[in-house]
């Protein structure tokens, strides 16, 4: 979903529109998994966001009945994927008590706010219309390298952002959204509450929090 060529996006869009002509009737768990119905959902969301160029050839052969059935799915998917494990609820709820302290009272700070009824996202600032992602290790992968490399690479340097994650944050991009992270190896290291508070203030600052 980044710099495509317009047929290419083109394509996506009839290929997406097919696929709704499967009367939403036929829809169930043994004909179906919820798992490619919310995936469905994101790359229509996507093509939506993305082929703003031609809105009638994306929506207009696309059943409502059936986008709104896997909307539904993939909301439920990303709220119970978030409750994630209990290692990561401890560091979403570590930062967020930092951001609180950080900011104040006076800032609206919400966790586990649901964007287009289906992005889920840790810690948002509505106010700064920022978000913060808490990231932690199931959101990377290893990188493979050579030996030379490998040699000379620190363990962090070898870790990226996995591709679910990536696209996620670049529809909540494309929504106007301004995506922080904070990592968890990152946030491991910062052995005090000042350098937290400290991480968090150089994450802010360009957004004048």
């Amino acid at each position: 979903m980044g710099h495509h060529h317009p047929a290419a996006l083109q394509r996506g869009t009839e290929l997406l529109a097919r696929a709704a002509q499967v009367p939403p009737a036929v829809i169930s768990d043994s004909s179906l998994l919820d798992l490619h119905l919310g995936q469905w959902y994101l790359a229509w969301l996507g093509n939506r966001l993305e082929n703003s160029s031609t809105p009638a050839a994306a929506g207009s052969k696309i059943d409502q009945a059936w986008v709104d059935k896997c909307c539904q799915v993939a909301r439920h998917r990303a709220v119970s994927q978030q409750c994630g494990m209990a290692a990561s609820s401890r560091l979403h709820s570590n930062v967020s008590a930092e951001v609180r302290r950080l900011l104040g009272r006076s800032e609206l700070v919400q966790d586990e706010l649901v964007i287009e009824d289906c992005l889920v996202v840790d810690i948002a600032l509505p106010r700064l219309h920022v978000l913060i992602e808490v990231d932690g290790s199931s959101h990377f992968i290893t990188r493979l390298r050579g030996a030379a490399v490998e040699a000379t690479a620190s363990k962090d340097q070898h870790l990226e952002l996995c591709g679910a994650s990536k696209f996620k944050r670049r529809l909540l991009q494309r929504l106007g959204w301004q995506v922080r992270s904070v990592e968890w190896h990152t946030w491991q290291r910062l052995g005090s509450n000042a350098q937290r508070s400290q991480h968090l203030r150089q994450l802010l600052a360009s957004v004048g929090a």
